[in-house]
């Protein structure tokens, strides 16, 4: 077939202005209608800031905030227990203050806390001697009771916190002929017919928000789309994981509701956390997973440090059991209490013996007077 040179311009116009309304075409689409990859994190876990609320209930936890004052005084009680007469020199522990994070002279410390220790003079040298009291003696009995009997759950918890390590590789689910370690998180949603275990099935976090704070409507909308996430547990294989992806987000946030949840007190200093990064391949920015998720943590600023608190414990006493070493460890604080009580009652009553020598002094100096002006006479 021939065509003439009419005919040629003619067919060349057609076929550019075919391609050109096909092009315009796509493009008109283009605009209606993003491609699915920019879906993707189109809202992220890094763009919500949660303001933080000061909350009393939290900060008023004695059996959290009393423990750094604690740990000392229970080190110091361990090593005089293991006495057979539950009694020690001072010379034996006077050097060991940095050993028990005690940066004063450790007589001096001890002298704080009566309702522990207690203080006599030695057989030999008349140097000074600490023991314990009856009442700290009993309640380390108790201790020790707990501890025997919570042996196996103590175990499983030590393991639980190994297996979290091994999660980057997936060994605590995946090794043949052994069950499926479950997250508490897990576990709850299991009792509540929300969770069936199949991989990469989105689990809800619990919801316990700030007194008086109302969510923007930028931040609820983010968190309803967060709870749709799927849940990697911490004993999963999470290698796989873009830690920047939603996903990877949620997964950190699960790991620090499980690594919590194992302490008895399920609290722990930040800065504390924040050195196990190294060994948990926690991305560089896992601290601001506390203060994203104020419905799941608390920051608490008491005692000169940031304490972070899991929430749900404290909230809901069917989610998390209470341990019964938190009981001793409210025993403990109790008598702690006590030993303000009694320097308190020391300090006045040494306050009358000194004002009642006083008075005995200023009565011989008028009788000596009396007596030098008879005697003058």
């Amino acid at each position: 077939m021939l065509f003439n040179k009419t005919n040629t311009n003619t067919l060349k116009t057609l076929v550019f202005n075919t391609k050109k309304t096909i092009f315009n075409s796509i493009l008109i689409q283009t605009q209606k209608k993003p491609p699915p990859c920019t879906y993707t994190q189109s809202q992220t876990y890094v763009n919500v800031y949660m303001k933080w609320k000061k909350d009393s209930y939290f900060d008023s936890i004695e059996r959290i905030h009393k423990s750094v004052e604690l740990k000392p005084i229970l080190a110091l009680k361990n090593v005089i227990a293991q006495e057979p007469s539950c009694s020690i020199p001072i010379s034996a522990i006077s050097k060991r203050g940095l050993e028990f994070d005690i940066h004063i002279k450790v007589a001096r410390f001890l002298r704080q806390y009566p309702s522990f220790f207690e203080e006599f003079t030695g057989p030999l040298y008349s140097l000074p001697w600490f023991k314990l009291t009856q009442e700290a003696i009993e309640i380390d009995r108790e201790e020790k009771r707990v501890y025997e009997e919570c042996r196996d759950d103590l175990r499983e918890r030590l393991k639980r916190f190994v297996e979290m390590e091994d999660g980057l590789k997936g060994l605590a689910v995946e090794n043949i002929g052994e069950e499926k370690v479950l997250s508490v998180l897990q576990r709850n949603a299991m009792k509540r017919g929300l969770y069936v275990g199949e991989p990469m099935e989105p689990i809800e976090f619990p919801f316990f928000p700030q007194k008086g704070l109302r969510l923007k409507r930028k931040i609820d909308h983010w968190f309803n789309d967060f709870q749709k996430v799927p849940y990697v547990s911490a004993y999963e294989d999470y290698s796989h994981l873009d830690p920047d992806s939603d996903v990877g987000e949620k997964r950190v946030v699960g790991f620090l509701h499980e690594l919590l949840s194992l302490f008895v007190e399920h609290s722990a200093q930040r800065k504390k956390l924040l050195c196990l990064k190294k060994y948990f391949r926690l991305p560089q920015k896992v601290h601001r997973a506390f203060e994203r998720h104020t419905h799941l943590f608390y920051l608490s600023l008491r005692n000169n440090t940031c304490t972070a608190i899991l929430k749900e414990p404290f909230c809901d006493k069917y989610a998390i059991e209470e341990h019964p070493l938190a009981r001793v460890r409210e025993k403990y604080i109790k008598l702690l209490k006590q030993s303000k009580v009694i320097l308190k009652t020391r300090r006045l009553k040494n306050q009358s013996d000194d004002q009642g020598n006083l008075g005995k002094d200023l009565d011989c100096e008028d009788e000596e007077r009396r007596e030098r002006a008879d005697s003058s006479v």
